[in-house]
């Protein structure tokens, strides 16, 4: 149970700091809002991939530890959660001159036993290789003393291993709907693509040579056609395609060259991998709103990069806009997980508007920003995934400084070997709880070569 424990614990862990690091994306995403959309979808893209590298960064880097919230160590239930008969409050302070803690279990002689919380004034819990390792050989379940070891080590976990346990089930189970979701939507493409005919046409194959070389996509670009295309799409990570409606033959020249500037525009950009890293991090991330702010916003972004690109080549803002227009009426987008397609009817308005706009810089990413963006990412990722977060010790009250200092002054006086402990168990209205019953267990750090407690102490309440 505890490797379990251990490996839930870390795989939540990973999650809460990959979703740290979208946060601090977001926060990005706005302080650039007005640069390019070229350099807006290249910051989201960074901010995806980021989130698949934080887990390995977790794993293979050293940690640095910054303190960030104050301790509070519960076992069980919250203060008065108890069952119907009532419910306990154990007040729990331990000292120790050589640095042992103390595990505290209280039960109560009635029908109902009512849940405890222990607050312990130290520094840390146990962990369960400490609590194994003071364990050491199996004890005998049917003596007093390992009884009360089975029960010191199940107490330490049995919270954190159901919690863990839980959350880890919940999360698999959003990310594999959401996963079988993508592979469903690349499954319907891949038999779309067995349908397609290679579009033979000596003009579409020079006008394809010549894009190409406007845009600078050096490898090599198939057409296909299909009867079926809902509008021209792009498609293919590592051999791309560009699939067009059947009636594309019918097309003029310049709405010809529009189309194919575009399309070859997300092939230069490598849209289709970004989207499909895109759709990764939301699977793994399906619990978080910013996943998937993020990548409705890498599909406007995108479409308004290429359209950028298309117009920096040289083509009339009027006369693509009415493409985009006429196509956007023509033909159904249909989003899928690995292909994109030119026009969604959903943002055509505002794309249009964005390139009728005479005030705005139609530019693509450059170099120099595309390494900063990247530099800036990395070094998020190196800090947010060597972080461990820790507890950090909370500014004592003024009752506690006082009885912390009485405590000092008892240990001082007292022999070194002997533990200090007060304990109160009182009832909902504060009072003493009558026949409670305190079974204290002993737990020591590694390498501790103090004083050991011989046995197991078990104390009942005084009669008034």
């Amino acid at each position: 149970m505890h490797q379990y424990v251990d490996s839930s614990t870390r795989l939540l862990d990973v999650l809460a700091k990959a979703s740290l690091f979208l946060t601090i994306v977001w926060m990005g995403s706005i302080f650039i809002r007005k640069r390019s959309a070229a350099a807006q979808h290249r910051w989201w893209t960074l901010g995806f991939v980021g989130c698949l590298f934080v887990p390995v960064v977790s794993f293979v880097a050293p940690t640095w530890t910054p303190p960030l919230i104050p301790t509070r160590v519960q076992i069980g239930g919250a203060p008065n959660d108890g069952m119907t008969t009532g419910s306990v409050r154990t007040e729990l302070t331990a000292e120790d001159s050589n640095g042992a803690g103390f595990l505290v279990g209280v039960t109560h002689r009635r029908d109902a036993v009512p849940r405890t919380t222990q607050t312990m004034s130290r520094t840390a819990r146990p962990s369960s290789d400490e609590i194994q390792d003071n364990l050491g050989q199996t004890p005998n379940v049917g003596s007093d003393v390992g009884r009360a070891r089975l029960g010191t080590a199940f107490l330490s976990t049995a919270v954190e291993f159901s919690r863990s346990r839980m959350l880890t089930i919940l999360w698999g189970i959003g990310a594999g709907i959401v996963l079988l979701r993508s592979v469903s939507q690349h499954w319907s493409l891949n038999r779309m693509l067995r349908r397609c005919t290679k579009l033979v046409d000596t003009d579409w194959a020079a006008l394809l040579r010549e894009t190409a070389q406007m845009l600078g996509v050096h490898g090599k670009v198939e057409l296909l056609e299909h009867k079926a295309a809902h509008s021209p799409v792009s498609a293919g990570v590592w051999h791309p395609v560009v699939i067009l409606p059947s009636d594309a033959k019918n097309w003029s020249g310049e709405r010809r060259r529009l189309v194919l500037l575009h399309e070859l525009a997300h092939v230069a950009r490598r849209d289709v991998l970004s989207q499909t890293v895109a759709r990764l991090g939301c699977a793994l991330h399906w619990f978080n709103p910013l996943a998937w702010y993020g990548l409705l916003q890498m599909r406007k972004l995108r479409e308004t990069a290429c359209d950028d690109l298309v117009l920096s080549c040289g083509q009339q803002p009027a006369g693509y806009a009415d493409v985009l227009l006429d196509i956007a009426r023509s033909y159904r987008h249909q989003i899928n997980a690995t292909a994109v397609g030119m026009a969604h009817s959903n943002n055509v308005e505002s794309r249009i508007m964005a390139i009728l706009d005479t005030t705005r810089r139609h530019v693509s990413l450059s170099r120099t920003a595309a390494r900063a963006l990247f530099a800036i990412a990395a070094a998020l990722v190196c800090l947010v995934g060597t972080a461990r977060f820790r507890a950090q010790a909370e500014t004592p009250t003024a009752a506690a400084k006082k009885e912390t200092e009485h405590a000092e002054k008892a240990n001082e006086s007292a022999d070194v070997n002997l533990r200090d402990m007060r304990i109160r168990i009182l009832d909902d209205e504060g009072k003493p709880l009558e026949g409670a019953m305190l079974t204290v267990g002993v737990w020591y750090p590694k390498n501790y070569d103090g004083y050991r407690t011989p046995k197991q102490h078990t104390a009942t309440r005084r009669p008034n």
